[in-house]
């Protein structure tokens, strides 16, 4: 699961996620951006045990293991989008390789056609 995708299946605001998908976009899966998005979904959870009036203990086991579980996901999708990333980058560099050398094949020619 991309880091777009968890953003998008969260129960953040549209608003929100918006914001938070531009900006990976934008800046890919940076450490700051990562936080911001972890920030934000724990925002929205805290913010449902106060509306709830539940104290969240953040040394509880449970809320340990599911804090953990939530940063693995949220690493294995940076990991993919990078991985992603890495492949498009490779991708187009190969192409502007291709590119660069038909170009100078034409050039070649076109020279050879004027002499």
């Amino acid at each position: 699961m991309s880091l777009i995708d968890i953003i998008n299946s969260s129960p953040l605001a549209d608003d929100q996620k918006t914001a938070l998908v531009e900006r990976v976009e934008a800046e890919g899966a940076t450490p700051d951006v990562v936080a911001d998005v972890r920030a934000a979904l724990q925002e929205y959870i805290d913010g449902g045990f106060q509306t709830l009036g539940v104290e969240v203990d953040v040394n509880d086991p449970a809320v340990k293991a599911a804090t953990e579980k939530m940063e693995q996901e949220i690493a294995a999708a940076e990991a993919d989008f990078n991985d992603s990333m890495a492949d498009i980058d490779a991708e187009a560099k190969a192409v502007q390789q291709a590119i660069v050398k038909d170009a100078d094949k034409i050039q070649a020619n076109m020279i050879k056609g004027q002499i």
